[in-house]
């Protein structure tokens, strides 16, 4: 009889387990079809698009041109949003992403987003232009 109860418990216990890891598995699979429609939304290709134009303005006015062909032809945009989606998978869960996707799925989120794509801009010059000031100080180091 008790082994019997052992193995009913034993039994159980997988069970428990197993509904465990296939309930995580179904969040998994949420949460990515969740982040890839953020990546949608947030719009990921204009933050391609504005990054090759950060480092072209950043960059040589005689190697401007360049550089962009250079970049456009190089960086795979699959890739690029594979990695959005996968960030967005590992931080979010379920239920943030929801009201992440309603947000933005609103007219003010749409504002936030075209805003944050040029505030990201200035931000990421804001921050070369501070690295170029600093940087042969910090050769001397």
């Amino acid at each position: 009889m008790k082994q019997r109860i052992g193995r009913v418990s034993i039994a159980l216990c997988l069970c428990i387990i197993l509904s465990a890891n296939t309930a995580r598995a179904g969040d998994a699979e949420s949460r990515r079809a969740k982040a890839m429609e953020m990546a949608e939304l947030v719009q990921q290709e204009g933050l391609i698009e504005l990054t090759i134009d950060i480092m072209a303005e950043n960059s040589p006015e005689a190697n401007r041109d360049k550089l962009r062909e250079f970049v456009s032809k190089h960086l795979d945009r699959e890739v690029f949003i594979a990695g959005f989606v996968d960030i967005y998978v590992d931080t979010f869960t379920v239920e943030e992403l929801d009201v992440l996707l309603a947000l933005y799925s609103t007219p003010i989120g749409r504002s936030i987003v075209a805003k944050r794509l040029r505030a990201n801009a200035r931000i990421a010059n804001t921050l070369v232009r501070i690295a170029r000031e600093n940087i042969a100080e910090a050769a001397k180091e």
